[in-house]
């Protein structure tokens, strides 16, 4: 068997949002049913400035698909360093009946749609039916992707949002120029 590697900006150009939400409310349900075997994250934590390294692991009984995310964060040095990110995202998919390992592949994309995705499917189950405004605290990437997978569920009218670094601000807002566009 051949195992597939995917970059990130491959997985860029083959994920959707709207698959991310449909792919994370199938897991929520799958859970809730009792068909997700998903143990403890392990957590290796480094000495400053470096930070931590996660591994987090599930089955899915009903696609038959186990997976790991190794997701590490707070490498603050990582630019100036290495150049690359303070954290970064990989995933790992194998065939549950076989465990061959059928998939690797940069997790950034993966990691803020599922992020996204989660949001979208709380506003579908609790906000009010009638809602059209959304705050934010904080305006990274993450409030982006949750802005761009709530329009899926929700016509958002208003978008309010706060985050302490101005500049975060100004590209926040330009990002949703780009949003907005897309529909």
């Amino acid at each position: 068997m051949k195992t597939l590697l995917l970059t990130n900006d491959e997985v860029g150009k083959l994920l959707d949002i709207k698959d991310a939400i449909d792919a994370v409310e199938e897991g929520y349900k799958a859970f809730n049913s009792g068909e997700v075997v998903q143990p403890d994250y392990i957590a290796l934590s480094f000495e400053a400035p470096r930070g931590e390294i996660d591994f987090k692991v599930g089955y899915n009984k009903n696609n038959e698909c186990v997976s790991m995310k190794a997701s590490s964060g707070g490498f603050a040095n990582n630019q100036v360093d290495f150049g690359l990110p303070p954290g970064m995202n990989t995933v790992l998919v194998w065939d549950g009946r076989s465990c061959a390992l059928k998939c690797i592949m940069d997790g950034t994309y993966i990691t803020g749609y599922r992020t996204g995705a989660a949001g979208a499917i709380s506003v579908k189950y609790l906000a009010r039916k009638n809602a059209e405004v959304v705050a934010s605290i904080g305006t990274g990437n993450q409030a982006r992707n949750q802005i761009k997978a709530i329009r899926e569920v929700m016509d958002i009218k208003e978008i309010h949002a706060y985050d302490e670094f101005e500049q975060s601000m100004v590209s926040f807002k330009e990002a949703l120029r780009e949003i907005t566009a897309y529909r």
